[in-house]
């Protein structure tokens, strides 16, 4: 799929926004995508998963209006800010269906794709996109602000859920501690995750919309990591498996 090209310029991240996701690990955007956007988005995630099943990393190819999520200029503007020019998309992208009576998880980083060691920089990337509200009673996805440096899950460390609205982008370290909370409700919570990338295409990844005056040297770039797809107070909108 040939991703949506950004058509107005990315939003970019100010220092002392940038200062706290180093801090934290998580930050969440709101996108300038239209409202209907989300549930329109919503309901094509649910008529082809009740037809077909869920699709896995074949999620981009079957709903390409996905793509306006990752060109929307506040959510291209946050990546450049935190992973630099010339990020790439990985291949996987998958929707978690939680659904009512799913267990809360342990906490866990994801496994390192592709086998890339544990870094404190920010070469890779966990997106989280909701299309839907999450309440507190869904199992929404916990993380521990902060644990991006540890490697052990950190017993005094407060659960941040990301409780969130409709359209909200999380974007958080790839090594923060996570795990998915009890869904105790009568809905199902659909977060749709995609995950990291290198600025050295494979056939495994592919290219984000262009951004920025120097978007196009790419290769010979050091090496910028993104990984797709809640929230932490402050935003009004709103991985491989395991759940998010």
């Amino acid at each position: 799929m040939k991703p949506l090209i950004a058509t107005e310029a990315p939003h970019l991240l100010d220092d002392t926004t940038v200062q706290r996701y180093i801090v934290d690990g998580h930050l969440a955007i709101c996108p300038t995508l239209p409202a209907d956007y989300h549930p329109a988005l919503k309901a094509q995630l649910d008529a082809l998963i009740e037809r077909d099943g869920n699709p896995g990393n074949d999620l981009i190819e079957r709903i390409p209006d996905l793509a306006r999520l990752f060109a929307d200029p506040a959510v291209a503007g946050a990546l450049q800010s935190l992973l630099g020019p010339g990020y790439i998309l990985h291949r996987h992208c998958h929707c978690h269906d939680w659904a009512p009576g799913s267990e809360g998880q342990a906490w866990h980083k994801d496994y390192p794709i592709g086998g890339h060691p544990r870094c404190h920089r920010s070469r890779w990337a966990l997106l989280f996109y909701y299309p839907q509200d999450v309440s507190d009673d869904m199992g929404p996805t916990a993380v521990q602000s902060s644990s991006q440096y540890y490697m052990d899950p950190r017993s005094g460390m407060p659960e941040v859920p990301l409780a969130v609205e409709a359209g909200t982008v999380v974007i958080a370290h790839y090594d923060i501690w996570h795990r998915a909370t009890a869904n105790t409700g009568d809905r199902t919570r659909w977060p749709v995750a995609t995950p990291p990338t290198t600025s050295r295409p494979s056939a495994h990844q592919r290219p984000f919309p262009p951004s920025g005056p120097r978007a196009g040297r790419r290769r010979g770039r050091a090496s910028r990591r993104l990984l797709c797809t809640g929230r932490p107070g402050g935003c009004r909108c709103l991985n491989r498996r395991p759940a998010l």
